[in-house]
């Protein structure tokens, strides 16, 4: 399963994903519907300084019992959410001793979700992520957008490869290629032609083409004049 980690910078005004030094300039989070990703939240808090890299946020002063993260395409108090994930959801500090908010995705793909993104090619979804204690009560919740792009191919009931197309005629180029594969001499080249009933006057396959051509040309333009 894909890894996707984001640092995701908490303030007294919210939380915004951003880079080490806390810039939100062209930082996001785009996912792929349907597809699974573990993603990773590593989460910090506001620096002092301008130039500093943001303190690791303290994982000491959450210890939720429990952890969620909930998307939905507008934050409407809903208790069911388009997709909501309990299970696998963590909140740790990992080997480095940064403080990491830790979420399986295992399918985008949800029915509100492929509807909402049906003919459209992305969505913009808030995520918000929680914690509980173990009496039940909402410890944090931070919301940040993210976006979610729609698929080329989601993955169809028969999964047949699309066949491809015959060539409706060849060329003589095409032509003088595959005769000189067959009888090993170099495309481009004289090749003989056997006529065994004298249907052509040419002796080339070239010129036996140039010769067919100019027939169909005649035909062409006696059938027009009649």
């Amino acid at each position: 399963m894909q890894k996707i980690r984001s640092i995701l910078k908490i303030t007294n005004s919210g939380a915004a994903l951003s880079d080490i030094y806390g810039s939100t300039a062209g930082i996001g989070l785009e996912l792929m519907l349907g597809t699974g990703c573990l993603l990773e939240f590593e989460l910090h808090q506001e620096s002092s300084g301008t130039m500093a890299e943001l303190p690791d946020f303290p994982a000491e002063q959450l210890a939720p019992a429990a952890c969620y993260c909930a998307l939905d395409f507008s934050c409407g108090n809903s208790d069911d959410p388009p997709l909501l994930i309990f299970t696998g959801v963590t909140l740790k500090t990992d080997s480095a001793g940064h403080t990491v908010f830790t979420v399986p995705v295992n399918n985008s793909a949800v029915a509100r979700i492929v509807s909402a993104l049906k003919e459209r090619s992305s969505a913009e979804l808030f995520c918000e992520l929680g914690g509980y204690d173990g009496e039940g009560n909402s410890l944090f919740a931070w919301q940040f957008k993210i976006i979610m792009r729609s698929r080329v191919y989601l993955g169809g009931a028969d999964g047949t490869e699309t066949p491809a197309p015959d060539p409706a005629y060849y060329t003589a180029v095409q032509i003088d290629a595959m005769f000189a594969a067959l009888n090993g001499t170099a495309p481009g080249g004289d090749i003989p032609v056997k006529d065994e009933g004298n249907y052509f006057s040419a002796t080339t396959v070239e010129t036996v083409l140039q010769e067919i051509g100019s027939e169909l040309d005649g035909v062409q333009q006696i059938l027009e004049g009649i």
